[in-house]
């Protein structure tokens, strides 16, 4: 029922969310948030956060809240942000509500006890930030709500263990860039107005289920 209210608030604070007032060439093109949240958006993204949350139940009890975060909440946000390449303000501040949320009542039942739990997610979501920052600071090339979607990936996987942080981060930026790769593939035929302007966001998004993956093999430790 959680990740099922997640999804049906984020969608309905896209829906009504203000359109962006920048004068970035982009803008223009961009779908508005009302018309895209139509019905085949919340039928597809209800599917994948109940998917996404019955994944986290088979999961450590410490670790289900925010992850259910992840595949509800912060899915929406990237969802928007793969159709339009902009991720809504307000969207983005109840995804990271979310998995604060979800990182701190997964601290109360960790058995490692709750403040190195908070801890290591705390320097993880950080050190993931101000990295972004500085890619958004010297490339151009991301958009400053990626950086905050950087630092919940940070949080999240530091949360696990200091190996799935660097898996998830790692992982997260190469399938960014296999989505940017394909979109300039596929503009190459179909011209688009945004040119070589392409979502990080559900590359990011990825990372972690990623690196669950890459833990799950035989020999791997997580």
């Amino acid at each position: 029922m959680t990740a099922t209210a997640l999804t049906a608030t984020q969608l309905l604070i896209v829906r009504h969310h203000p359109e962006p007032d920048d004068i970035t060439p982009d803008v223009e093109h961009k779908p508005r948030y009302a018309a895209m949240v139509g019905p085949r958006m919340i039928v597809g993204c209800l599917l994948v956060a109940a998917a996404a949350s019955a994944l986290a139940i088979a999961m450590p009890p410490a670790a289900r809240p925010v992850w259910v975060a992840w595949g509800s909440s912060v899915m929406v946000l990237v969802v928007v942000d793969a159709r339009s390449t902009w991720l809504p303000a307000r969207a983005t501040i109840l995804a990271g509500a979310s998995v604060v949320t979800g990182l701190a009542a997964g601290a109360l039942i960790t058995p490692t006890g709750a403040l190195p739990h908070l801890l290591h997610a705390g320097v993880g979501s950080l050190v993931a930030g101000l990295l972004f920052a500085l890619l958004w600071w010297t490339s151009g090339s991301l958009g400053f709500g990626d950086v905050w979607l950087a630092a919940m990936v940070g949080g999240l996987s530091a949360a696990m263990s200091p190996g799935f942080w660097y898996v998830s981060l790692f992982a997260g930026s190469a399938a960014a860039a296999a989505w940017g790769g394909v979109t300039m593939l596929l503009r190459r035929r179909r011209p688009s107005p945004l040119g070589t302007v392409f979502a990080y966001g559900p590359g990011l998004w990825l990372g972690p289920y990623c690196a669950l993956a890459w833990t799950t093999l035989p020999g791997v430790s997580p």
